[in-house]
């Protein structure tokens, strides 16, 4: 077994897709906010609102090391969808808001042809919003806030307001 990891470890530096900086202070963090109550807190208030929906409103993805993002909770209305990140940007928490909007998938050819021929791009992303987060200081209605905000379509008015938090609400778009 150790070979094949050693032939592994050759094959991956070969190609050039190792990273030769060392990330152990960052792992340390992804570690902690895994285990942290922020974390599962937000797990059992996403299975809540699908068990009282009966049907999956809020859907998570988990994403693995060394990826900054650890977990998306996403809600789709029509074509947009609606995402909140929880990430690590260098050792800090942080929710990011994003939408993302799928063009129109229509069933006309010529159409289709059009976008293609134009390079429009299927999916546009934009940014909402940003905010760190001390993960430990966090009440549960303030991880539930996040929960309406994202609900709500990212309507300004269930924006979270953590007591510990940066706001970096601007809006840019990014491909």
């Amino acid at each position: 077994m150790e070979n094949t990891i050693t032939s592994l470890k050759n094959f991956l530096k070969e190609r050039h897709l190792t990273n030769t900086k060392p990330r152990l202070l960052v792992l340390r963090a992804r570690q902690h906010l895994e285990k942290s109550e922020f974390l599962n807190t937000m797990r059992e208030i996403c299975a809540s609102i699908n068990a009282q929906a009966g049907t999956v409103v809020v859907d998570e993805h988990q994403y693995l090391p060394p990826e900054p993002v650890l977990s998306s909770f996403a809600f789709s209305k029509g074509t947009t969808e609606y995402v909140m990140r929880l990430e690590l940007r260098n050792q800090a928490s942080s929710l990011v808001f994003v939408t993302r909007k799928w063009r129109d998938g229509s069933a006309n050819r010529f159409l289709r042809w059009v976008y293609k021929l134009a390079k429009v791009e299927p999916l546009s992303v934009k940014f909402r919003y940003s905010c760190e987060i001390k993960e430990d200081g966090a009440s549960l209605q303030e991880i539930a806030q996040c929960f309406y905000f994202l609900l709500s379509g990212l309507n300004r008015r269930y924006k979270p307001s953590f007591r510990l938090s940066n706001d970096s609400s601007r809006n840019k778009t990014t491909p």
